[in-house]
Parts: structure tokens; sequence; C-alpha cells
């Protein structure tokens, strides 16, 4: 404890020193804090709701943590950060944060966290909900409500909290918690958005770029495949350009990507076909042929599986067995292609 109360501390100094705050924010800072605006410990918890409140309260200091020159990448790696707290408990320990009660011993500590808490939904709306609707869940929005109600606040924060309730409730409610069960539900749109935006890329050539793109589309729903297996392909893709370590971890994400899509979607062939191109640069060819074979069982003849099988057949020290020839399928450009 006493080194992480140290590390908030530090971060706290610095905070409002863009140079100094932007390597901590770009190695994934904001998904550390958000584990501890909850913190047992109200002095480690304080810090990190200041640290946070700092960084995000200024939109143009915000955005010159990312300033790169026109490099994409870093942006986009800001968005993800600031999207993938919604696979987490974030929005709830900012809520439950309210469950306090205002005075001395909690300090600013219950309105810094709604203050958080509005940013953080503010944001995601602006820059992920096309039509700037979100919907909320009832508990999600009960908690809000609570903000309204406390003894001792402020005029500026009765204020506050009765702005950031009326503007989230004004929305029908979420009928669930939402693919996360975090009391958040985006529309359809709000992914396909995602996913073209990460096509654009990979047809640019931006793969790191598009895997950020897709990684987005799966925060926003992670229950359509299609952006797992895109993601896999813009990793295959840029994979060439990492050596040993990070070349087996990126076949391997590569790999689970493809699981998750074929999960969710049983005999995906894109996904079948990616997840087999692979195992063969990690050279696991025997669980390529097993890939393949499944791929084949559903199916059968398929041109494009059967010559990825017929490729490491050498490779097989058993060789490989015939499989029935019945329908061309897609070729191998149109495997390659994003959804």
């Amino acid at each position: 404890l006493g080194d992480v109360y140290k590390r908030q501390l530090l971060y706290l100094y610095h905070s409002h020193d863009p140079e100094a705050v932007k390597p901590f924010v770009l190695a994934g800072g904001l998904l550390s804090l958000g584990q501890l605006v909850m913190a047992p410990n109200l002095y480690v918890r304080g810090h990190a709701l200041e640290v946070f409140h700092a960084i995000t309260s200024s939109l143009p200091f915000f955005f010159s943590l990312v300033d790169t020159g026109g490099d994409e990448l870093p942006t986009l790696s800001l968005y993800r950060q600031m999207l993938g707290l919604i696979q987490t408990p974030f929005l709830a320990d900012l809520l439950s944060n309210g469950e306090m009660e205002v005075g001395p011993d909690s300090g600013g500590l219950v309105f810094t966290a709604l203050r958080l808490a509005a940013f953080w939904l503010s944001w995601i709306r602006f820059q992920f909900c096309q039509s700037g609707t979100m919907h909320l869940s009832a508990r999600v929005l009960g908690m809000l409500d609570g903000f309204r109600t406390k003894q001792n606040s402020t005029d500026d924060d009765k204020e506050l909290a009765d702005k950031v309730f009326t503007d989230f409730s004004s929305f029908e409610t979420a009928p669930s918690g939402g693919p996360w069960d975090t009391g958040v539900t985006f529309h359809a749109d709000c992914y396909d958005a995602a996913k073209d935006a990460g096509n654009e890329a990979f047809k640019a050539g931006r793969c790191m770029c598009a895997v950020a793109y897709y990684s987005i589309g799966i925060d926003i729903d992670p229950s359509q495949s299609v952006c797992y297996s895109n993601r896999a392909a813009a990793l295959l893709k840029f994979s060439p350009n990492y050596e040993t370590e990070e070349l087996a971890a990126a076949l391997q994400r590569v790999v689970r990507d493809c699981d998750a899509a074929i999960k969710i979607q049983p005999g995906y062939k894109k996904a079948i076909f990616r997840k087999a191109q692979a195992q063969i640069l990690q050279a696991e060819y025997k669980g390529a042929d097993c890939t393949l074979q499944a791929g084949l069982a559903q199916h059968p003849g398929d041109e494009s599986l059967e010559q990825l099988r017929l490729e490491i057949r050498d490779q097989l020290p058993e060789g490989v067995e015939e499989s029935p020839g019945q329908d061309e399928g897609m070729s191998k450009e149109q495997l390659l292609e994003m959804e």
C-alpha cells in the first residue's frame, strides 16, 4: 500500500504537466487509475480520483497527451483506454462513492467521483455513439439519482447532479446491464462505425490503427464475430514486423481472436482460414491441419482450405487424407477480404 500511495502522490504532483503525464497515460495509466477509484484506503482512492480528474478536466490538456504530429495510433490508444473501462467495474465503482456522506471525512471525494462519471459517460457518448444517445440501466440511473439528494452538498454540486441525471435519463432506459453488465448499452450503428473505420485503416495499410478500431468495436459489442476475425487479419498482416517473443504473442492473439469469432459464429470460414495461417507461422502444423479438417467438415471441398492444407502436407508425419470434393467455396483472395 505504501508504494501505491507514493506513486499516487507522484502522479498527482505531475498530473498538470502534459509532458510528465504523457508516458503514464500512453502506457495504460488510465486503466490503472480506474482500478483505484473505489480503493478501500480513502487516501489512495482520493488521490486516484484527483489524478484522473486532473488529467481529464481540461479537454485541451487531455488531447495534448496524444499530440504526436499527426500519428493516429496514440490517439486511438487513448480512446481505447477510455472505452476499455466499460469492461471493468469503473462506472459502478465511481458511482458507489455516492454512498458516502458529504463531510469532512470524505472531503470532495463524492462529487469528484460524480464529475469523473459525467465526463466519462459524456466522452463515450460523444466519441462513439453515432446517434448521440446512450442508454443506461435502471441501476446506474438510480445511482446517479442518489447524488441529487446528498446532504451538505453545495449548490454547484446539486446543480451538477441534477444536470447529469436529467441528461442521461432523457433517453430510454436500457433493458439490461449491456454487453459487459456495466450499465451502458450502445446502438448497433456504433459497432458498424468502428468496424468500417477499421476496414478503411486496413485498406490504407495502417494495420495497428485497424486493430485499435476493431478493438473499439469489440468493446462496444463483444457478441459480434466480425471484429474479432478482422482484428486477427490485421494482426496477421502486421506480424512480419515482429520478431521472436513479440511475434509469438501476436500470432497467439490471432488464434484467440479467431477462436472467439468461431465460438460466436461456428463454421466461420474466414476465421478458420486465418487461425490456420497463424498456426502455420508458428510451425504448429498438426494444429493447423486439425483446424483445416474441422473447417472442411463444415465446408466440404472448399478450395482455399484444401489448398492451405496441401501446403503443409510435407510437414505432417503421416501425410494428409483426401477430403471429399464438393464446393469450391471462397477463393484465397475472398478469404483475406475484410467484412
